[in-house]
């Protein structure tokens, strides 16, 4: 995630050089490469060779959603496997278990949250910034 927020944060200032994100985010060049490689193969980014080459997004950040990040670069984001979108016969107590729905909900839960924010967002303005623009403050209570 640290990688993409760094070429969001250079969207459009032409190709971020490897070597750049892994001095500046502090993450081991060959680990990046295999997470850019991803992103490129998903049409996330794409690279630019020679001199003054490098990798860049093809989106703009705020129409990337963090989640769509996520699921390219991790795959099945649910908590627990017996949710997950090839769940069938991976637990034998999956018909009776009690905590199915409650790991259904929070995978569901975790799901929307990333769906909610955007590199954008991330790279530019922050979460909390965002949240707090989208609360509505029709009631005042005192105590």
């Amino acid at each position: 995630m640290r990688a993409i927020i760094e070429l969001a944060r250079r969207y459009k200032q032409g190709p971020v050089p490897a070597s750049t994100i892994s001095k500046v985010q502090s993450i081991s060049i060959l680990y990046l490469e295999q997470l850019l490689n991803k992103l490129k193969k998903k049409g996330i980014i794409d690279s630019v060779r020679g001199a003054g080459g490098g990798y860049i997004l093809l989106r703009d950040p705020y129409k990337i959603s963090a989640y769509e990040v996520m699921k390219e670069l991790e795959g099945n984001l649910t908590l627990v496997d017996c949710v997950g979108e090839n769940n069938s016969g991976k637990c034998k107590r999956q018909n009776g278990c009690a905590t199915k729905k409650l790991w259904g909900y929070l995978s569901q839960s975790m799901e929307n949250a990333l769906k909610s924010v955007s590199i954008g967002m991330l790279a530019f303005d922050g979460i909390e910034k965002n949240k707090a623009n989208k609360i509505n403050h029709k009631y005042t209570y005192s105590i």
